[in-house]
Parts: C-alpha cells; structure tokens; sequence
C-alpha cells in the first residue's frame, strides 16, 4: 500500500533526494556506454592500453544508493558493453565485482570530515586528491578484474600486468578529465 502512495517514484526508490536528477544519470550512462562501445573499444595504445570509460558511470552514482540497485545497473551497463563489444561476460563480471565493493573503496578514500550524509563522488565533494585515490583504486580493481578474466591464466604475467597498468593509467586520465568538465559548470 506505501507504493501507491503520490510521494512515491523510481527517482526517491533509486537515488536519495539530494542527488542529481534522473535524467543526468541516464545521460551519463547513454554518453559513456556509446563512448566505450564506437570509439574506446578501438583503442589499444602500443596493444596494451585500453580505456574504459564506462567505469565513470558506476563511480560518480551517490553513496546512498541502494546495494541492489548499484548492482543492477553495474550489470546493465556491463551486458549491453558487452553486447556490442563481443567480449561476453568480460565486463559485466568485472564491473559487477567493481560494483559490489565500491563503497569499500569509497568509504577508505573518501574525507573523513566528510559526516554522514549522503557523498555523490566527485571534487567539489571529495577534493582532487581523494577523488583521485578513489578513482585509482576502482580503475584499477576494474582492469585488474577485466584482464585475469580475459586471460584466465598467469602464463605471460608480464604482459597481464602491463595491461593492467597502462589500461589503468589511460583509464584513470581520462575519468579524471571527466571529471574536470563535469564540475566546469
């Protein structure tokens, strides 16, 4: 009977009310997801590097969502990557296991003065440098999650962590320069 209530919306079941809206949320998710799938998934810098933006989408969604929908939307955005990537099940598993113990993450990186409100991850709320660090240990618990799947073996373990590395720099650049423009306005 509480859902049928008038103050009732996916919006306050999703997000806390403090939050950036819905449609900001859906534009991310729309904008990175063609993003990695037409351009990044193409770029591979000297066959090591690729970026994964996509990751940014799952980082700057606010503390207080709700676990299940975290995970959700982790997995929704990881199949239709997948989906148009032919890499089936790569990064779905990747950003699902990246989902689930980014507010471990969140919560070592995040400013301890910080209270406890609600933190939608971003500078204005976190500062460069722990902004950062979070961003760092999420890109790279992602690749390092990403790469062992693909290579399912430590054989060319030199190659793994290069990949993880360079994949992680590259990453990690970029999200941040997303950053810089997210908060120009």
């Amino acid at each position: 009977m509480a859902l049928l209530t008038p103050h009732f919306s996916l919006l306050t079941l999703l997000l806390p009310p403090m939050s950036p809206s819905l449609f900001s949320y859906i534009a991310w998710f729309i904008v990175l997801t063609a993003g990695q799938v037409i351009v990044c998934n193409h770029i591979h810098l000297l066959g090591y590097a690729m970026p994964m933006i996509y990751l940014y989408f799952i980082m700057i969604l606010p503390s207080t969502i709700a676990r299940w929908a975290l995970l959700v939307l982790a997995f929704v955005l990881g199949f239709v990557v997948d989906l148009f990537s032919s890499t089936p099940g790569m990064a779905s598993s990747a950003l699902l296991l990246t989902a689930l113990l980014r507010p471990v993450v969140l919560t070592v990186f995040a400013p301890t003065e910080r209270g406890d409100g609600a933190l939608v991850p971003s500078v204005r709320t976190m500062e460069w440098g722990c902004f950062t660090r979070y961003t760092v240990g999420i890109t790279l618990l992602h690749t390092t999650t990403f790469y062992l799947i693909e290579t399912f073996s430590f054989f060319h373990l030199a190659d793994l962590l290069l990949n993880i590395f360079t994949s992680t720099l590259l990453t990690t650049l970029l999200i941040l320069s997303f950053e810089m423009l997210r908060n120009k306005r």
